[in-house]
Parts: C-alpha cells; structure tokens; sequence
C-alpha cells in the first residue's frame, strides 16, 4: 500500500507544482482579504483533483496491466486511491487551519470548517471513484462536471423561485452531517469500486 502511494506521489510531482501556484496565488489575496474560507473550499477541490489526476496517468500509462502481474491484489489498488484521496484532503486542511489561525480566526469554527470540507471532498470522491474506475477518467470529468453543473442550476432554480427556504444550519451541524454521510457512502463505495475492478479486463 505504502509503495502504492509513493508511486503516485511521484507521479503528481510535476503537476502539484501547477496545484502550489494556484494555491500560492488565493491564499496570499486571502489572508490580504482576512478571509479564507474559499481557500478551504479550493482546496478541497484539489483533493479530488489529485486523485483524479494519479488515476489518469496510471490510465495513460497502463499501469494496471503492469500491476496486476506483480503481487498485489485488485482490492489493494482500488483502496490505495481511497487512501490516497484521504490523504490529500487531510494535508489539505491542515494547510487551511494554519492560514486560517494565522490571520485570527475562531480555532473551534475553522475545524468545524476543515471537517466539513474534508467530509464533502470525501463524499464527491466516493462518488467519483467508481465511476472513473468503471468508464476511464475523461468519463469521470465528465460525470463530475455534469454533477456540479446540474447542482448549480438547482439551487439557482430554487433562488428565483422565491421558496421560502429559511432553515439555519450552524457550521458544526453542517460537519455532522456530512462526515455522517461520508462515512455510510465509504464502505459502499469501495465494495462498489473492487467489485467494478474485479470484473474488469486489461
């Protein structure tokens, strides 16, 4: 597992150093702007983005081919992305705690932020995964930009209109309950995804 990730790492190298600029870039008119819960929500994006982009370069190189003639089950590679996925949001939000504390915010508020955030990255990468697994990653974007803009358009739907939607849900409720879903989508999700990749064929 831990050689699986590793070879990720690697494998992202050159491409985090895009990931660092962008992140460089928002976090420095962030703490300008004493405000960086957009760089918790951005970097809850790149999360998922690293786990996308590790599985396209095992894709583009045909990796699993390769690995599955060395002594590693196909349960082992499936769960290495999930690891790997945990992993990126959780370094993720440690960096945003740090920026936020440094600029003054509410320590208690910004874990309940970091939590919320991680659980969402979760939650989207869960639902992302097999999807990848089963149609390639150019599918998966696909799928995921599709998510996004479908859920875009709902709630601008229900803006214009004029619901009166006046439930107030505090930042610790909002954690709750999406680290609660998360953590009933995990196990289903990576049976899903090992099932899907067990019957595939290279």
């Amino acid at each position: 597992m831990k050689s699986l990730i590793y070879k990720d790492l690697v494998n992202l190298k050159q491409q985090s150093r895009v990931f660092l600029l962008i992140i460089v870039l928002w976090t420095v008119m962030a703490v300008l702007e004493k405000n960086t819960t957009f760089i918790g929500g951005l970097l809850a994006v790149f999360g998922l983005l690293i786990t996308m982009t590790a599985y396209a370069y095992d894709e583009r190189a045909g990796w699993d081919k390769y690995a599955l003639t060395m002594p590693v089950g196909r349960r082992t590679l499936v769960v290495s992305k999930y690891v790997l996925a945990v992993l990126a949001l959780a370094v993720s939000m440690v960096f945003y705690v740090a920026i936020s504390t440094a600029v003054g915010a509410d320590l208690r508020e910004t874990l309940l932020t970091a939590a919320f955030f991680i659980a969402v990255g979760l939650i989207t990468s869960e639902v992302i995964l097999p999807v990848i697994i089963r149609f390639g990653t150019e599918k998966g974007r696909f799928f995921l930009i599709t998510l996004i803009l479908l859920l875009t358009f709902l709630a601008l739907l229900i803006g214009q209109s004029g619901a009166d939607i006046s439930i107030e849900i505090t930042v610790e409720q909002a954690a709750l309950a999406a680290l609660a879903l998360c953590a009933v989508l995990l196990p289903v999700s990576i049976a899903v995804s090992i099932r899907i990749y067990t019957r595939k064929e290279f």
